[in-house]
């Protein structure tokens, strides 16, 4: 659903403008995922193809108008966007040492704009263009390790690969985390 301001928010400034738009439609989107996993006793490893189809992608795009000498930006429907793509993903207990789960997973995504009649330089210069901000490759790893029954610690790596991407909002690049849990 596309937010109040997209729809009623106009912003100016001296070498820039956001435009709203009142007619934004909704996303729709058509998913489907096939997913295959195998019991490794004390790890599980899942292959997953999946695609989607959205129709009226809402999507921010930035025009530069040598008329008005300043960049003009708008959230837009985008026709149609459609992403194909697999992941492996492996999660296990106990491995390599008692105490010791591994997690991870890579992730290929091809995703690419299939039709874009909007706000563009040249109407159709989109047409089978990746579409951005979507990285085609992702990875991510996170390891645990309880030290006795109370004590845990964890540490992670996400977007190993270090893309910018987003989803509803940017996302940073590689980010860690780490943790020292105590349970009573």
């Amino acid at each position: 659903m596309p937010t109040v301001s997209e729809l009623n928010g106009a912003t100016a400034t001296t070498n820039s403008r956001y435009i709203n738009d009142p007619n934004l439609k909704p996303e729709k989107s058509w998913t489907t995922e096939l997913t295959a996993e195998k019991d490794l006793g004390n790890a599980l490893l899942r292959l997953t193809f999946f695609t989607e189809n959205v129709h009226d992608s809402l999507y921010a795009q930035t025009n530069f108008d040598p008329a008005a000498n300043s960049n003009i930006s708008r959230v837009q429907n985008v026709a149609r966007i459609q992403t194909n793509g697999v992941e492996l993903a492996l999660s296990g207990n106990d491995l390599i040492r008692k105490g010791l789960d591994l997690s991870g997973s890579v992730t290929y995504a091809d995703s690419r704009i299939k039709d874009n009649a909007g706000f563009v330089s040249t109407p159709g210069d989109t047409i089978g263009k990746v579409q951005p901000r979507v990285p085609v490759w992702r990875a991510t790893a996170l390891a645990s390790y309880r030290i006795d029954p109370q004590w845990t610690t964890t540490f992670g790596i996400d977007n190993l690969n270090n893309y910018k991407y987003w989803n509803f909002h940017p996302y940073p690049q590689r980010s860690y985390a780490a943790e020292m849990r105590f349970d009573l």
